[in-house]
Order: C-alpha cells, then structure tokens, then sequence
C-alpha cells in the first residue's frame, strides 16, 4: 500500500465511523431508547458536563445518572473529539503540509481508542439478545428495522 493509500483508508475509516455513529444516533438509538435508558440522549449542554465530570471522583449522582442514560452518546462524542484530530492531522499529511509520523498517528489514535473498545464492549453487552428481552418480545424485535 502505498502512502496515499495508507492516508486516504485512515481518513474512509473516520468517514465510515462517523456515518455508522449518525445512523445509530438518528434511527437506531431513538428507537431503542424508548425503553432503554442507556440510549437515550441528554441535551447537548449535559454532554460538556459530562465530560468535565467524567474524571472527577465527587460527580455528583445527578450527573452519574445522566451519564448512565447518555452512555453511548457520551461515547460517540468521545470518540469523535479525538477522531476529529486524527482527521485533521491525515488530511494534513495528505495535503503535504505535515509528513506522516506514525508515532503521532498512534498518538492521536489512542487518545480515543480506551473509550471505543469500552464502547463496542458494552454496545455488545447492551443489544446482547438476554438483555433485549428485558425491554422488548421477540415480535417486537423482528419488527425493528435493523
């Protein structure tokens, strides 16, 4: 593979990565978070709270609560602050204006990565088919458009 391929199969995965999130987040989630709270969605002021609290040990239980109804929301914007800075710094590279480190690469991929393998761990755990049928029957899930 050659440079330019290296960079531009860096920049399709965040452009893949970031439609899969808008299409869980404009029709999989709503639709699931009618029953289940972790897919529900604060408004968008929470998610900077979150954040902010996500480090501090003395979160209040307010906040721990709406971080546990806005868990895989909270994720995706994790995900995308630092998939944000990956992009910027490929297309960069790509441009000619930075020369591929892949030391900065790495970098700025493990900024996000510790919070995408806790995502897909607990998206697993969450859609798993003993938790669905906590919230919906077994028509109910054959219906949903996914």
């Amino acid at each position: 593979m050659s440079l330019r391929q290296f960079i531009d199969t860096g920049l399709s995965f965040c452009q893949h990565l970031a439609m899969h999130h808008d299409i869980e987040e404009m029709h999989i989630f709503p639709l699931l978070a009618l029953r289940m709270s972790e897919f529900q969605s604060p408004f968008a002021s929470q998610l900077e709270t979150l954040k902010a609290n996500r480090s501090d040990n003395n979160a209040s239980s307010a906040a721990a609560a709406a971080e546990t109804r806005a868990r895989f929301v909270l994720h995706h914007r994790l995900i995308h602050d630092g998939m944000d800075e990956l992009k910027a710094y490929l297309t960069a590279c790509r441009k000619g204006e930075r020369e591929l480190e892949m030391s900065v690469m790495l970098t700025k991929m493990d900024s996000w990565g510790a919070v995408l393998w806790e995502h897909l761990d607990e998206e697993v755990q969450a859609l798993k088919a003993e938790n669905m049928r906590k919230y919906w029957s077994p028509e109910e899930m054959r219906r949903m458009p996914f």
